[in-house]
C-alpha cells in the first residue's frame, strides 16, 4: 500500500537510471488497478527498501538494531539453553535413552546371575581365584548369564562377577 491507495499493486517493470550526480537509482515500476482504471507507480529501491510480491516498504533505520537484536538474542537463547538449560538434541536423546536402557537391562539381570551362582560354591571359590580379565569368560561359560541376550551379555557378566567377589569378601 503506498500513498494512502488501498489498490493491490503488482511488479510491471524495474528499471535502472543513472542521477547526474552519477550515482545509479533503481526503481519499482508497479501497475496499480483500481476497478476498470490502471496507473503506473513508481518506487525507489535501496538498501532501506524491503521488495515483495511486488509491494515496497521503506524500512525505518529504527528496525535495524530491533532486527539485529532479535537475530542476536536468539543466538544468545540457544547457547544458554544448549549449555545451561538443559536443552539436548534428538542425537544426544537417543544416545541416553540406548545408555539408560542397557543399565535397565543390567539391574534386571544381575540379581538372577547371582541368584544361579550362589548353589554353586566350587564355582564361586574358582571365580575368586581367576584375574578379573577372565571373569566375564568364566560367568558366561558357568551358564549364570544364559538368559541374558547376546548383545547384554558381558555387561551382565561383568556386573554379576563384580558383585559375587564384594560379596564374597563381605560375607
Amino acid at each position: 500500500v503506498y500513498g494512502g491507495s488501498l489498490a493491490p499493486l503488482y511488479l510491471s517493470s524495474f528499471s535502472q537510471i543513472k542521477n547526474p550526480d552519477r550515482q545509479e537509482m533503481h526503481y519499482l515500476n508497479c501497475r496499480c488497478r483500481c476497478g476498470q482504471a490502471s496507473s503506473i507507480k513508481t518506487f525507489p529501491v535501496g538498501i532501506n527498501y524491503l521488495t515483495m510480491r511486488g509491494f515496497t516498504m521503506k524500512i525505518p533505520e529504527s528496525v535495524k538494531p530491533a532486527i539485529w537484536g532479535m537475530v542476536g538474542g536468539g543466538i544468545v537463547t540457544l547457547v544458554i539453553g544448549f549449555t545451561w538449560g538443559g536443552w539436548i538434541t534428538a542425537g544426544k536423546a537417543g544416545q541416553m535413552e540406548n545408555a539408560s536402557a542397557k543399565a535397565a537391562v543390567i539391574q534386571a539381570f544381575t540379581p538372577l546371575c547371582v541368584a544361579k551362582a550362589e548353589p554353586q560354591a566350587g564355582k564361586l571359590a574358582e571365580l575368586k581365584e581367576l584375574s578379573r580379565w577372565k571373569h566375564n569368560a568364566f560367568v558366561a561359560e558357568a551358564g549364570w548369564v544364559d538368559n541374558v541376550s547376546e548383545k547384554y551379555r558381558d555387561d551382565v557378566a561383568s556386573v554379576c562377577a563384580s558383585t559375587l567377589i564384594e560379596g564374597m569378601k563381605v560375607g
